[in-house]
């Protein structure tokens, strides 16, 4: 951007409740070849002529009266429209200029004042606005470039649940987590049972449908703070919180009672059933979520033993 367009005009909107001053602001501003969009007195007036009319800053007046002063009207068009304000201002108290601060102006005129300040208030405030856009910006396309990241590296393609890498991740935090506020957690290693029969019987189509059955059953059955995934094939493993008085037996429970209705209402569509383990860590001995899910796993595997037996 060239320096013309730099220092080119801005859109303002002047709020002052001294009519003198504001009339002189309003004449030195269109001076300056800028465009006074509106001149108003009170603070909910300007958030009001603000939000309609989108101007490139505004100049407030620090102690306008009413139910809105300039530095609630100023917090407020910056944080809901991202309108930078210029602080119009007498000699003020200590906490009332800490309070101001708070609300990140753009810059401060002591009244009166010249219109080299002015001048410079103005390119100080339109320069800062303008590299903060910037900032912001570009690091919202680099969040959005490391959500897309994570979210190939992190997610199962087959049925949009986190992947192994995802889960471990993930599971680990929230472990801590639940440690550090002395929640209580459990893990589901889930074995989808027959994947194979139903591949070889009706197609690889009609097995990856039934993972996606599953999966669908896992994300209804637990909620969206737990972490659901498919750690490939026909293994699914769930962190779930858990009420201490509930643990593992009750989560359990509700993904067979899901799997069960699932089956009751099911067309076609193979017959899900599903072998579980389950692993509640030790608050005494704490493990990482490795080896709570091994432990999961050699359950589920006790499990399916005990059914083929």
């Amino acid at each position: 951007m060239d320096s013309e367009a730099k220092s080119g005009p801005a859109t303002i909107v002047v709020v002052e409740d001294e009519p003198l001053i504001a009339a002189s602001t309003q004449d030195l501003l269109e001076q300056m070849g800028h465009t006074v969009l509106a001149v108003v007195s009170d603070g909910r007036e300007a958030v009001a002529e603000a939000g309609r009319l989108h101007p490139d800053l505004v100049l407030m007046d620090i102690g306008l009266q009413g139910g809105m002063d300039g530095i609630e009207a100023a917090a407020t068009l910056y944080e809901q429209l991202g309108i930078p304000v210029v602080f119009l201002t007498g000699a003020g108290d200590a906490s009332t200029i800490n309070r101001a601060a708070r609300a990140r102006p753009f810059g401060y005129l002591i009244k009166p004042f010249s219109e080299a300040e002015l001048r410079g208030a103005l390119e100080v405030a339109k320069a800062r606005h303008r590299a903060e856009t910037e900032l912001q910006h570009r690091e919202k396309t680099l969040m959005q470039y490391a959500r897309s990241l994570r979210t190939r590296s992190l997610v199962d393609e087959l049925t949009g649940l986190y992947n192994r890498r995802g889960f471990l991740t993930l599971a680990q935090h929230l472990l801590r987590a639940a440690q550090r506020h002395g929640r209580s957690c459990v893990v589901l290693f889930i074995d989808l049972d027959g994947l194979k029969q139903i591949n070889d019987g009706q197609g690889h189509a009609a097995g990856d449908q039934t993972i996606r059955e599953l999966a669908g059953i896992l994300t209804r059955t637990f909620r969206k703070s737990d972490v659901v995934a498919r750690l490939g094939g026909d293994e699914f493993v769930v962190l779930a919180i858990e009420s201490a008085s509930a643990g593992g037996a009750s989560a359990s429970s509700r993904l067979r009672e899901a799997i069960r209705e699932h089956n009751e209402r099911r067309a076609e569509a193979a017959e899900i059933a599903v072998s579980i383990g389950v692993a509640m860590p030790d608050p005494d001995s704490p493990e990482p979520i490795e080896a709570l899910v091994e432990r999961a796993d050699a359950e589920m595997y006790k499990e399916k033993k005990r059914a083929v037996s």
